[in-house]
């Protein structure tokens, strides 16, 4: 891989046929690697990609990316249907302006209905905003994540410095901002 690309997040799934595949978010998009790594694609170009998680009920089948702002765009949640060969961005219930990150996390537990279909969405303000890179809103889809409702959006800074979330600054979250569920 040329351009100087760091990864930041890199997951393993198989393929329908049972292939090995790689996808690797890195900072100038995503890399999928195919036949051991002789052949690679980019299912998603010029934009930092921060998160991936794969939905475990459906075999590395279904699989979300989500990007940091930059490159003059804010960040972007993605959903790929074909073990990442394609992203489709998905902007149902979830700001499309002024967000500098996303984190996803997934309810995957084999003894609940909702395995997989519900999905969690965290955001972040964007580097502009008031507060950088503080708390924006947590978003819940319970569709298999294509399309989104908040469900908590403040006034705590759930992202910031202080334990009890009063702060109004900034946060890690450009930089280290992961997400995840309970299975219960």
């Amino acid at each position: 891989v040329t351009n100087n690309w760091v990864f930041d997040k890199i997951v393993l799934i198989k393929d329908g046929d049972g292939n090995d595949v790689l996808l690797a978010g890195a900072n100038s998009g995503m890399v999928r690697f195919t036949n051991d790594g002789a052949m690679w694609a980019y299912p998603i170009q010029g934009q930092i990609v921060k998160d991936i998680d794969v939905r475990g009920d459906t075999n590395g089948q279904v699989i979300f990316a989500s990007t940091q702002e930059g490159y003059g765009h804010s960040a972007k949640f993605y959903k790929s249907i074909d073990y990442g060969e394609t992203f489709t961005e998905i902007t149902n219930g979830l700001p499309v302006n002024d967000v500098g990150n996303y984190a996803v996390a997934i309810k995957d537990n084999a003894d609940n209905a909702t395995d997989g279909q519900r999905v969690y969405v965290i955001a972040a303000n964007a580097a502009t905003s008031t507060a950088p890179y503080g708390f924006k809103a947590v978003y819940r889809s319970d569709d298999g994540g294509d399309s989104f409702t908040a469900i908590y959006t403040g006034p705590k800074n759930l992202l910031g410095y202080e334990q009890d979330g009063s702060d109004t600054g900034t946060s890690q979250a450009w930089y280290d901002f992961e997400a995840t569920v309970s299975g219960t």
